[in-house]
C-alpha cells in the first residue's frame, strides 16, 4: 500500500528538455573527474553512516545489487535519542493542524485502506484542521491506524537524515512513513510493496508476518496482489528493532491488547529495467538496432537527476545566512543521484549538471569547493574557508549561487 502514499501530484520536470544527451562521467575534463570522485566519497560516508546505525543491514552490498534479495532481521539497534524525540515531534503535528491525506492519512481496520481524517476527528476551524488528543486516542483504541506520509519533510532531523542518507546511499527514492496504532490494528491488511522496505520499530511492539514473493521481482504493474508464497518469517519486533523487506514479500501486521505501536518504513523505489526503457533515447534505440552503452547511460542519468531531497531550512533561515555571509552556518550537498552531466552544454567555464529535476550551472572555479563539501558533509562556513582557500574571497558568492542552483542544504539548527 506504499504506493498509495509515494504519490506526489505536484511534482513535475522544471528543467531542460531530457532528450537532451546525459552521461556519469561529464566531458573528460579534470573537474568533471573530481565531482565524480567526490560523489563516490559521499555515498561512501551514506553507507558507513547507515551501517552504524543499523548493523547487519549490509547497506553498501545492497547498493551493489538492483535490490534486497532477502528478509533481515535487525535486533536491539543502538539507542538514538533522535528516534525518541520523533515521537514527541509527530505528537506535535497531529495536534497543530494542516493534516491533508498528502500529510496524514487514517486507516479504518474494515477496508485497511488510507484515506482523509474524518471530520470527527477534527477540531478547530476549517482554514486549520488539528486532531483532538482525546478522540484520536479513542480512534487508536478502536484499531484504526494514522499513517504519516513523507515524514521526512515535518517530524524531525532524524528522519530527514536517514532518508537523504538512504537515497545516497543506494542512488534511490527515498521516502519515510511512520504508523501509529494500538491494541491489535491490522493497518493495511496483508499486501506486499513495490519498493524494498527498510523499517524500525521506534515505540511499543508489533508482530509481522512476511511471505515469499509468489512471482520474481514483481511489479503492481503486472503482477496481482494476490500474488503471495509461503511464509518466510514471523515474529515480534520491539523498540529498537528493525527488519529489511525486499519489495514483492507480502506482510501481514498485528499489535497487542493495551500497548501502542509506533513504526516507520523507509521505502526504498529502485531502479528497474522498466525505467531504463521509459527513459531511452527511442530514436537513438531505433537508427542503432541495439541498446548501446551510451543510451543506457543516459537513461540511468535520466532517472538519478530526478531524485528529490528537501531542506531542513526555509527561505527566513537562507536570507538571515546571506547576511551574515553564512557564518555558522553547515552545509551539505543535494546530490543523492550522483552527478548526472550534460556534456554537450559544458563550457570552458561551467560544468553543466541535471540534478534534482533542474539544470544545475556550476563554474568550474567553484567545482573543487562542491567536492569538497561532498566529501565533508555537514561542514561550517568556517571549516570550508580553511579547506578551500581559492574560495575564501567569493565564498558567500559560491555558496548563494550553489544554493539557488538546488545543489546546498543548510543544516537546521
Amino acid at each position: 500500500m506504499t504506493q498509495l502514499l509515494d504519490q506526489d501530484p505536484g511534482q513535475r520536470d522544471v528543467g531542460q528538455d531530457l532528450r537532451a544527451r546525459l552521461n556519469l562521467a561529464g566531458d573528460g575534463s579534470a573537474e568533471a573527474d573530481r565531482l565524480v570522485a567526490a560523489a563516490e566519497a559521499d555515498r561512501r560516508g551514506a553507507v558507513a553512516r547507515l551501517e552504524a546505525q543499523f548493523p547487519g543491514c549490509e547497506i553498501g552490498l545492497m547498493g551493489r545489487r538492483a535490490g534486497v534479495e532477502s528478509i533481515r532481521l535487525l535486533r536491539d539497534l543502538a539507542p538514538d535519542p533522535r528516534r525518541t524525540e520523533m515521537c514527541q515531534q509527530l505528537d506535535h503535528l497531529l495536534a497543530a493542524g494542516d493534516l491533508p491525506q498528502t500529510k496524514v492519512a487514517f486507516v479504518e481496520p474494515e477496508t485497511g485502506l488510507p484515506r482523509a481524517i474524518p471530520d470527527d476527528l477534527l477540531r478547530g476551524p476549517d482554514a486549520v484542521r488539528c486532531l483532538d488528543p482525546f478522540i484520536g486516542a479513542a480512534a487508536l483504541e478502536a484499531s484504526r491506524t494514522f499513517v504519516i506520509n513523507n515524514a521526512q519533510r515535518s517530524t524531525g532531523s532524524w528522519l530527514h537524515g536517514m532518508v537523504l542518507d538512504l537515497s545516497t546511499a543506494l542512488r534511490c527514492r527515498a521516502k519515510a512513513h511512520v504508523f501509529v496504532s494500538r491494541g491489535n490494528a491490522a493497518g493495511f491488511g496483508q499486501h506486499w510493496d513495490d519498493q524494498d522496505v527498510l523499517l524500525t520499530q521506534i515505540a511499543g511492539r508489533k508482530h509481522w508476518e512476511i511471505r515469499h514473493p509468489g512471482e520474481v521481482a514483481p511489479l503492481r504493474s503486472v503482477v496481482p496482489q494476490s500474488s503471495v508464497g509461503g511464509v518466510a518469517w514471523s515474529g515480534t519486533l520491539s523498540s529498537g528493532d528493525a527488519l529489511v523487506i525486499p519489495r514483492g514479500w507480502a506482510h501481514t501486521v498485528g499489535g497487542f491488547d493495551g500497548e501502542t505501536s509506533v513504526h516507520v518504513t523507509f521505502g526504498l523505489t529502485r531502479l528497474t529495467a522498466l525505467d531504463v526503457l521509459a527513459w531511452l533515447d527511442g530514436e537513438r534505440l531505433t537508427r542503432a538496432g541495439h541498446l548501446d552503452g551510451d543510451n543506457l547511460e543516459h537513461a540511468i542519468g535520466a532517472w538519478r537527476s530526478r531524485l528529490l531531497t528537501w531542506s531542513g531550512t526555509g527561505p527566513l533561515a537562507a536570507g538571515q545566512a546571506i547576511d551574515r555571509d553564512f557564518a555558522g552556518v553547515r552545509f551539505r550537498v543535494r546530490l543523492v543521484g550522483g552527478p548526472v552531466f550534460l556534456p554537450e552544454r559544458c563550457t570552458s567555464d561551467d560544468l553543466v549538471l541535471r540534478a534534482n529535476r533542474q539544470v544545475a550551472t556550476v563554474p568550474r572555479r567553484w567545482v573543487e569547493l562542491l567536492a569538497w563539501l561532498l566529501e565533508h558533509p555537514d561542514s561550517s562556513t568556517e571549516e570550508v574557508r580553511m579547506a578551500v582557500p581559492s574560495c575564501d574571497q567569493d565564498l558567500s558568492e559560491a555558496l548563494t549561487h550553489l544554493g539557488r542552483a538546488g545543489l546546498l542544504h543548510m543544516a537546521a539548527r
